[in-house]
């Protein structure tokens, strides 16, 4: 036979039990930052950025904090882990701008700063002259790029859509006008563009994406490798491969390498010296990494350029002069650059 509690006893023991501390289940957006952690931990570094961007848009959602600002950097680093350097700047970015608003130390990201700037730097295209800035928004150029692969630099250009147009049209369209209206074209470019007796240069065509190398060479001369997302009808598609500009004795000359249906041709032409100094300048602006000191020197710049929305690590300015400038014209390729095939027409 069982005895009975008192009825005290049993009064107290239900009370002691409900009053226990309760153990709520782990919200969704607390999953995700830990979901997100344990994903990086293992390098699983884009599930690890899917769990993070959905915790931050969550966390958006209210007041900012130390918490948003911290999952911001970790986002960061996530993307420069896979690297997505583009991506990763945006949230260092955003990562500055909120410790700057929430006084918070800013030591943490602005290292992360300094580590993303030693090896990836967006180009500032409204650092070139104006006319280079107009023909960047006439083919319609979305951003560039530029990483450090030491000792050389690989460029990305990209483009809105593939961009074709004929030469003519095109130069006419930069070229300085008579009063009559016609096209006023400078001896210097003139003599650029027939002093070869080459072909006809009859379009030109860029892909959405353009790439190349920035060969750093000890003697001086400017080479760009691997140059894939430009070509040029010569009476049949060639592709640009390779451009060496080289200051001689005899004065500047360029270096072309291009190919069509597997054949490659290498050519040297001497050019104007003020066709040679537009495209030297030109193509110094996609290299932003020369000239530094260090990259833990300039952080604290980077980082206000970063919270000021300015392009960390880009020329800033224009170099335009009093005189009227033009986009660096590629001089005439000869015959001899391009060979066609056996029994292959020329490609209108």
């Amino acid at each position: 036979m069982f005895r009975r509690l008192p009825i005290a006893t049993a009064l107290f023991i239900s009370i002691s039990y409900c009053s226990l501390p309760a153990h709520p289940a782990q919200s969704q957006l607390e999953k995700n930052i830990e979901y997100g952690q344990k994903a990086f931990d293992q390098t699983s570094y884009a599930k690890a950025q899917r769990y993070w961007k959905k915790a931050q848009l969550e966390m958006q959602k209210s007041a900012p904090d130390e918490k948003l600002a911290k999952l911001t950097e970790q986002l960061g680093q996530a993307y420069y882990q896979d690297g997505k350097f583009a991506d990763a700047e945006t949230q260092y970015k955003q990562c500055l701008e909120l410790t700057k608003n929430l006084n918070l130390d800013q030591t943490a990201i602005n290292g992360k700063m300094t580590e993303l700037n030693a090896k990836y730097r967006s180009i500032d295209l409204n650092s070139f002259d104006e006319t280079a800035t107009k023909f960047s928004q006439t083919v319609g150029c979305l951003n560039a790029c530029a990483l450090n692969q030491e000792p050389n630099h690989h460029v990305d250009i990209n483009l809105a859509k593939r961009f074709q147009q004929k030469l003519k049209e095109l130069a006419d369209s930069f070229l300085p006008k008579n009063p009559d209206g016609t096209t006023a074209v400078p001896p210097d470019l003139e003599k650029a563009a027939t002093g070869n007796g080459g072909p006809e240069v009859k379009q030109l065509r860029l892909d959405k994406k353009i790439t190349f190398d920035l060969v750093n060479e000890n003697n001086g001369n400017i080479h760009l490798a691997n140059i894939q997302g430009i070509s040029f009808d010569v009476g049949l598609w060639a592709k640009l491969k390779e451009l060496v500009l080289m200051q001689n004795a005899n004065g500047p000359e360029a270096e072309i390498t291009a190919g069509a249906f597997g054949v490659e041709k290498k050519v040297k032409t001497s050019l104007p010296q003020a066709i040679f100094d537009r495209m030297k300048e030109g193509i110094a602006k996609f290299d932003p990494f020369s000239g530094q000191q260090s990259a833990s020197a300039n952080a604290s710049t980077d980082s206000t350029n970063a919270v000021t929305g300015n392009n960390p690590g880009t020329a800033s300015g224009s170099n335009a002069t009093d005189e009227p400038t033009m986009p660096p014209i590629a001089p005439s390729i000869p015959p001899s650059a391009i060979v066609t095939p056996p029994g292959m027409p020329p490609q209108n």
